[in-house]
């Protein structure tokens, strides 16, 4: 076996605890959240008596997440960040990307500080819950450099981003839930919570948009979204 297949398969048995279980459509911490409610005798049944503080913190995480989002509507609600943390988690798996961790809890918290309900560009939200967990700096800091790089205005604030594997698949992860069927119902919804109008011919999509000029652009008709993002 050469030293890159013996590397492989050390970073394939370390994904464990969060890739898809067997014929599973969901990995093992999202399987978690398809009930009503999470406790301690559910999580310690599907990991055993002795939890590792990966566990904990991604317990913790879930828990606050759920929490925090309980009031927002279907674009960008727990349903939401559950599917891309599932997606997130695939990718993750399929590219071999040794700090799964960061990309778990990065795929939960990407949508907790967004600049369209929160009004401020920043990740003072997740960064406060990070330093609540036991988790050390660097690792927090690689987190939240992940969750900086997320999100349409984010392309559109540097020429390119510096990209590397765990951004990419949270990244893509996101981008995934915002096309198709889904992308199209999430937009519609978000328009609606908004209240901007649907369609208005009066007013042209604004196209090679900065990321200052996307973010100012709060009532534009909802369905120039679908132009501005090409």
């Amino acid at each position: 076996m050469t030293y890159s297949e013996k590397s492989r398969e050390k970073r394939s048995s370390s994904f464990s605890r969060y890739s898809f279980d067997g014929d599973s459509p969901l990995p093992p911490f999202v399987a978690m959240t398809s009930s009503s409610a999470i406790d301690g005798g559910d999580w310690a049944a599907k990991f055993g008596p002795v939890m590792t503080t990966d566990d904990i913190v991604i317990q913790n995480t879930v828990e606050y997440v759920r929490g925090m989002l309980a009031s927002n509507d279907a674009s960008h609600d727990w349903n939401h960040i559950e599917r891309v943390w599932r997606l997130s988690v695939r990718i993750a798996t399929e590219e071999h990307v040794e700090r799964m961790d960061c990309v778990v809890l990065a795929a939960l918290l990407h949508d907790i500080d967004d600049w369209k309900y929160t009004g401020s560009d920043s990740t003072d939200r997740a960064r406060a819950f990070l330093h609540t967990q036991p988790l050390d700096v660097d690792k927090i800091e690689f987190v939240l450099k992940i969750i900086n790089g997320i999100g349409f205005k984010e392309e559109l604030g540097a020429k390119k981003i510096s990209m590397f594997p765990e951004l990419a698949c949270v990244q893509d992860a996101d981008r995934l839930d915002a096309i198709g069927a889904i992308g199209i119902a999430r937009c519609l919804t978000y328009g609606g919570h908004k209240k901007r109008v649907l369609y208005e011919p009066s007013v042209p999509p604004l196209m090679a948009m900065d990321k200052a000029a996307y973010m100012a652009n709060k009532h534009g008709p909802t369905l120039n979204h679908f132009y501005e993002v090409q």
